[in-house]
Formats: structure tokens, sequence, C-alpha cells
């Protein structure tokens, strides 16, 4: 018998997820929180995963149908409209939760009643780097993030249903394939976030994944959605301004010394997303410095006061480096 008025519905999207869907079913299942129900929504899978699926028994488990390939966005929506719980979760058919994450997310969120959406930090796997990898903290650090590329691990969030209910927040699907991070740009007028330090998910990275296979596609939304952005927040920048914002969106630090005047001007129309935009500025600086060859565009971060090297020790210079390392595997 389904579990009765869940406190949590956990929405996880299905196609063709064969080889993994078990596991990341398990992961929910085996959680360490227990009132919960899982909405697992396949989207017209021409492999055996709604088979598979099937086959896992548990009452907390729901299985649906799409009549159609709807895509994400618009399944994520059904998922929300038909859920019943007063918190909201995300989940990947390919990834892997933390037994403790549901309990953890939950008890924030109980303990903060000012905050609305929740992630986590995570790990990756199944490729050769394999690290943990944390985004900004504060809700301060995560809307001046939010200017160049989502603040959220997509299948980490938990949320607030009625939140999103009162705002009428839901997914674009004219932004499929960046959908999470349009999203947010949203929810940040009106919601209050955060994220957790702790790894309470295991992201995996293969081949077949949608992120890896649409990239040229990806980038070409996350620069529509960062000029819609910044239009949201009163930001206009010329031409060259916003040449400057893409590069750094790209982790690019390789300014030019002629670069450097349009780099104020740009800086100071970004004024009133300080404290949150320098901590997250000299995070994306201290990556170009240490991977960068030029010495002259190391000397024009130290001058622009982005980075002082003498402030990291050899660990952070690793994590910053690998983080480089990780961003371009990506892409």
């Amino acid at each position: 018998m389904p579990i009765q008025n869940p406190k949590i519905s956990v929405i996880l999207p299905l196609y063709n997820a064969e080889k993994y869907i078990v596991s990341a079913i398990n992961s929910i299942l085996n959680q360490t929180f227990n009132n919960f129900e899982l909405l697992v929504i396949d989207d017209g899978s021409t492999d055996h995963s709604l088979q598979i699926a099937r086959s896992v028994v548990d009452p907390r488990i729901k299985i649906f149908e799409n009549p159609k390939n709807l895509g994400l966005s618009d399944t994520l929506n059904r998922g929300f409209k038909i859920s019943s719980g007063e918190y909201i979760a995300r989940m990947d058919q390919d990834d892997l939760a933390a037994p403790e994450r549901l309990e953890k997310q939950l008890q924030f969120l109980k303990n903060n009643s000012n905050i609305d959406l929740i992630g986590t930090a995570f790990h990756t796997f199944g490729s050769k780097l394999s690290r943990k990898i944390q985004n900004p903290v504060s809700h301060d650090e995560i809307k001046a993030a939010l200017m160049f590329d989502s603040a959220f691990a997509h299948p980490t969030v938990m949320y607030r249903k009625k939140s999103f209910q009162k705002h009428s927040l839901e997914y674009d699907s004219n932004f499929n394939r960046a959908e999470d991070f349009e999203l947010w740009t949203r929810c940040i007028s009106f919601l209050n976030t955060a994220n957790l330090p702790e790894v309470l998910l295991h992201y995996r990275i293969h081949s077949a994944q949608t992120s890896i296979a649409s990239t040229t596609k990806q980038r070409d939304l996350a620069k529509k959605i960062r000029a819609l952005y910044l239009n949201r927040l009163n930001i206009s920048l010329t031409t060259k301004e916003q040449e400057i914002h893409e590069k750094i969106a790209d982790w690019n630090f390789n300014f030019l010394s002629e670069d450097l005047q349009t780099y104020q001007s740009w800086l100071a129309k970004m004024n009133h997303m300080q404290p949150g935009l320098n901590k997250h500025l000299t995070y994306r600086a201290t990556a170009a410095y240490y991977t960068s060859a030029s010495k002259s565009v190391r000397k024009i971060l130290i001058d622009l006061k982005l980075f002082n090297p003498s402030q990291f020790s050899f660990k952070e210079k690793a994590f910053y480096l690998t983080k480089k390392i990780y961003n371009k595997l990506k892409s």
C-alpha cells in the first residue's frame, strides 16, 4: 500500500537508464528518513528502464508513464503537480544519494524557516577525475554566482512546495538542457537559498549523459539565461562589458591590458552584488591563476586584487587546479 501523507516527494525522471536505475532507486529507498514517496516518471524509454524500475517493489515507489516523450522540463513539472509531499527533492536516474541526504536537508529546512531551497555539495565518480565539488553556500554568494552559471547541482536540491506554488515557479521547456539554471535565476527573486557544504550526492560521469551530448546547446542557452538574469537585476552592459562577463563565465581571466578599464566599469555596475560577488570572483580567478601560462595574466589578477597567492596552501592550489580541469573535461 502506498505511503500516506508523505513528508517529502522525491521526483526521479526516467529515460533510457537501464544500467543505473536500480542503484539510483535503492539509494533513495535506503535513506535514514523514511516518510517519503518516490515518483519515478518514465518519459518514453526505448530500453528496459521502465520494466526494471517496476521490478523494484516498495510501497513508497509510484511509477508513472508519460503518454509520449515530453522532455525533462515537462516531466519535472508533471512530477511537481502529482506530488503529495510538503517538500520536493530532486534525484537523477544515474546518481547515488548518500543515506542521510533527505534527513539532513529536511532538518536544515526545519531549522531555517527563512530558507526555501537547499542544495548540497557532491562527489563525482565514474571518470578518472573524481572529486568533491562545492557550490556557493550563502544566499548572497548564490545570487552572485547565478550571473555566470547554475549555483546548484540539480539532483541535490530540496525545496518547500508551497513556496514554489506561491510564486508559480516551474521549469520552462524553452530551456531544456539548462532548465534548472533558468529556474534558479527566477527563484532567487522570491526565495532564500543555500547550499550545504557536505557531500550528500554522488554524481555519476559517463559518456551517455545529456549534459555531455548537448554541450553546444547548453552554452547557447546559458548565455541567453545570463542575459535575462542581468536584465532582471537591472544591470545593463555594453558590448565590451558583456564580452568580459562571458569570459568570466567561461572561467577565463586571460585579460589583456586593454581589458582592464572595461573590467573596472563592469565591476562598478555589479557593485550592489557585493559581498557575494567578490568571493565568487576570487574563487574563479584562483582557478585561472593556477592554470594560466601567462605571467602577465597572473600579475593582472594580483593587481586587480582578485587573488593573493600567499593566502593559499598547496592543497588549496591543487583543489582549484582540478576544478579547472574538471570544467574543461565537462565541455
